[in-house]
C-alpha cells in the first residue's frame, strides 16, 4: 500500500470521529469507489459512492442531519470502509442493490435517506461500430508525414495498464508463438497489429498528477514483443482522448470484442466465456438484461452463431447476473458440485439420513436420474431388507436449475416417485440443501 493512503488513513483517524479504517489496496486503474460508514456506538451506518482517487480527502456526501451531528461529534467513534473499487456506474448500481436489500430508506439501522439511484448508461451499438471501422482503417495508427509507422518503446507500453475484455488476460500458447515469430525476424514487429491506445482515459495515479494512457486491445501482442529479446519498439494506434472521452468503459470492451470477431494469425478470437463476462458487465453498468437486443446485436457482430449464443452464452450469462445480484443482496448462491468448498458438507448432510431403514443418495437437480437411483437403493436393500427408506439430498448447480426445480422438475419426478417407489410400499422423501447463505458484505 502507498505512503499516501496510509498517511490518508492516519488522518482519518487523527482529525475525524473515525477510529477504525479498512481500505484495500486500490487497483492500479478504477473510476469510483463503494464506502462504508458504520457508527460504533449504535450499529447505524451510512452507504455511499465518490466518483475519484479514494485518498483525495472526500468523505461522504450525506444530508441526513442525525448522520451529520453524529459524524462531526468528537465523541462518537465511526468504522470506515472502502468496500469496492470500479466503474462509476457499476459502483452505483452496487450501492442500490445493497441499500434497496435493506430498504435503508424506511430503516432505523441507516442513516441513508434513499435507496440510491443506479446510474443507467445506454451501450451505443452504432457509435461502437463507427469507432471500431476507424481503428480498423488506420485513422488512429501513429504514422509520420510519409506515413511510416512510429514506433513505441516496448517497455513504456507494457507497462500501461490493459482493459481486459477476454475473459483471460494472455493466452500463453499464442504469445509464446508470436514471440518466436518476432524473434525469426530478428526483433522486426512489423507482423503485429498496432497496440490501440485510449490517451488519458486513467484518472492520475495522485492528485497532482498527469491522467493515464490505457491499452484497449492488444494484450497478447505487447505480452509477446516484451518478452522477445531482439525487439524493442511496437506499433501503436493512439485514440484521443476527446475521441474517447464520453464512451463508458462498457462500450470500450464492445469495441475489444468487435476488434477479435475470428481467430487471426496475431490475434485470439473471443470466447464464450468472454461473452459471458462481457454481458454481466453491461449489466452491471446499464442495467441491460442478458437476452436484451444490444447484446444479441453485439454476440452477432462478434460472430458468435445462433447456437452458441442460444444454448450457451445466455443461459451462463443470466445464470452469472443472478449470483451477482444474490451477493448484491447480501446473498451468496452456494455452489456443491465438485472441488466446492461445501462440498463435504453436501456429503455429510447425505450421510446422516443413513440408517438401518434408510438409504440416502446425492444428485443435482438439473440433471436427476431416477433410474440409478431406484437401483441403488434396490441394491442397498438387497443387502438389507430393513431399508425401506429413501433419501435423495438435492442440490442446485445455478440459480436456473433452482427455478427449474421448484416449477416443475420436483412435480414431474415425483410422479415416477408415487408410481415406482411408495405404491410399492417404501417412503420417499427430498431433502433439498440450502442454495443461499448470508454475505458478510455490509454486516
Amino acid at each position: 500500500m502507498s505512503a499516501i493512503l496510509e498517511d490518508y488513513k492516519q488522518q482519518l483517524i487523527n482529525k475525524t470521529s473515525i477510529v477504525e479504517v479498512d481500505i484495500p489496496t486500490p487497483p492500479d486503474h478504477y473510476e469510483s469507489y463503494l464506502y462504508l460508514f458504520t457508527n460504533l456506538d449504535n450499529s447505524k451506518k451510512y452507504l455511499g459512492i465518490h466518483k475519484g482517487l479514494v485518498e483525495d480527502f472526500y468523505y461522504n456526501s450525506s444530508k441526513n442531519p442525525e448522520f451529520k451531528d453524529a459524524y462531526t461529534n468528537g465523541k462518537s467513534k465511526f468504522k470506515y470502509e472502502v468496500l469496492e473499487y470500479g466503474d462509476h456506474s457499476q459502483m452505483s448500481f452496487k450501492e442500490a442493490a445493497i441499500l434497496s436489500a435493506a430498504d435503508a430508506k424506511s430503516s432505523i439501522d441507516w442513516y441513508n435517506k434513499s435507496n440510491g439511484g443506479a446510474i443507467k448508461q445506454k451501450l451505443r451499438m452504432d457509435l461502437v461500430k463507427k469507432i471500431v471501422e476507424q481503428i480498423q482503417n488506420g485513422d488512429f495508427d501513429s504514422k509520420d508525414a510519409k506515413g511510416e509507422y512510429i514506433k513505441e518503446d516496448k517497455v513504456k507500453i507494457y507497462k500501461l495498464d490493459r482493459l481486459q475484455v477476454r475473459d483471460v488476460q494472455y493466452l500463453p500458447e499464442l504469445v509464446k508463438s508470436v514471440t518466436e515469430k518476432i524473434e525469426d525476424r530478428m526483433g522486426n514487429t512489423d507482423i503485429c497489429n498496432p497496440i490501440l491506445i485510449y490517451e488519458g482515459r486513467l484518472e492520475p495515479n495522485t492528485i497532482k498528477g498527469k491522467r493515464r494512457d490505457l491499452i484497449g486491445d492488444g494484450n497478447n501482442t505487447i505480452e509477446a514483443v516484451y518478452r522477445s529479446k531482439s525487439a524493442h519498439t511496437v506499433k501503436v494506434a493512439r485514440v484521443p482522448y476527446d475521441i474517447h472521452k464520453d464512451l463508458s468503459n462498457t462500450e470500450l470492451r464492445a469495441i475489444g470484442g468487435l476488434l477479435n470477431p475470428e481467430p487471426e494469425v496475431r490475434k485470439a478470437a473471443s470466447t464464450p466465456a468472454d461473452a459471458v463476462k462481457y454481458i454481466v458487465g453491461v449489466f452491471d453498468t446499464t442495467g441491460l438484461p442478458a437476452e436484451s437486443t444490444e447484446n444479441l446485436e453485439y454476440l452477432r457482430a462478434v460472430g458468435f452463431s445462433g447456437s452458441q449464443i442460444k444454448k450457451t452464452i445466455i443461459p451462463n450469462a443470466i445464470d452469472a447476473i443472478e449470483k451477482k445480484q444474490f451477493q448484491l443482496g447480501n446473498q451468496i448462491f452456494i455452489e456443491y458440485g465438485a472441488g466446492s468448498k461445501h462440498r463435504p458438507t453436501l456429503i455429510a448432510a447425505c450421510e446422516s439420513y443413513k440408517s438401518s431403514d434408510t438409504h440416502s443418495e446425492i444428485t443435482s437437480s438439473s440433471h436427476i436420474r431416477m433410474d440409478r437411483l431406484m437401483t441403488n437403493f434396490r441394491i442397498a436393500h438387497q443387502l438389507n431388507d430393513k431399508k425401506k427408506k429413501l433419501v435423495v439430498v438435492i442440490h442446485h448447480p445455478t440459480p436456473k436449475a433452482k427455478k427449474e426445480w421448484d416449477s416443475n422438475v420436483q412435480a414431474l419426478h415425483n410422479k415416477e416417485v408415487e408410481f415406482w417407489i411408495k405404491k410399492r410400499g417404501f417412503e420417499f422423501d427430498w431433502v433439498e440443501m440450502p442454495h443461499l447463505m448470508d454475505n458478510k458484505l455490509v454486516n
